[in-house]
């Protein structure tokens, strides 16, 4: 393909506004990139701390919740909107789990067979699900009442009335996006 006199070749992933989809525009590999990110972080924060020695668990819990996680968690609001449920799968957010998990661990001292949900309430962190989700929610209620969302929304149902009566005579509405019924249902809370 020539765009103005470069050639450019198809490629698997793409990276936009540092957020990596492929193809098929599925969130795979983000979250293996954000996976490794966190991994990343993780042996950085392992080198200065420990349970024995190094920093102490409220300094630690600061790192993690300051440095580790949002490295990790760049761009999670939007990866909770993968489907119309508007909930991520099982196998996207285990996969970040463990990385916080192993960060929990570290931190607290905890052992292997200690349970996730003790090592959270141990550390004061929110289980990742539930911290993305309420990302989520408070991102989507702060872009609620800004002029470029409702642009957005004024300029998908143009694109959709164009696509659909090109197809068929009748007109269907649009179905709700997983971010307008997240959003009716976060102005209920």
């Amino acid at each position: 393909m020539n765009t103005q006199g470069l050639k450019v070749r198809p490629k698997a992933e793409i990276k936009v506004l540092g957020i990596i989809v492929d193809r098929k525009l599925r969130w795979g590999p983000q979250i293996k990139h954000a996976a490794s990110k966190g991994e990343t972080a993780f042996n950085a924060m392992s080198r200065i701390n420990s349970f024995v020695w190094g920093l102490s668990l409220r300094k630690s819990r600061l790192i993690f919740s300051a440095v580790v996680r949002p490295k990790m968690l760049f761009g999670s609001q939007r990866l909770e909107f993968r489907n119309d449920s508007g909930i991520m799968s099982n196998n996207m957010i285990n996969k970040l789990s463990v990385v916080q998990n192993k960060c929990l661990r570290k931190i607290t001292g905890g052992y292997k067979r200690t349970p996730i949900s003790v090592l959270d309430r141990e550390a004061g962190v929110a289980p990742i699900d539930i911290y993305i989700r309420s990302n989520a929610i408070i991102y989507i209620k702060n872009t609620e009442d800004k002029p470029v969302t409702s642009k957005i929304d004024q300029q998908m149902e143009e694109l959709w009335r164009y696509f659909h009566q090109a197809r068929t005579k009748q007109h269907k509405p649009r179905q709700k996006t997983p971010i307008k019924s997240i959003r009716t249902n976060a102005t209920k809370i």
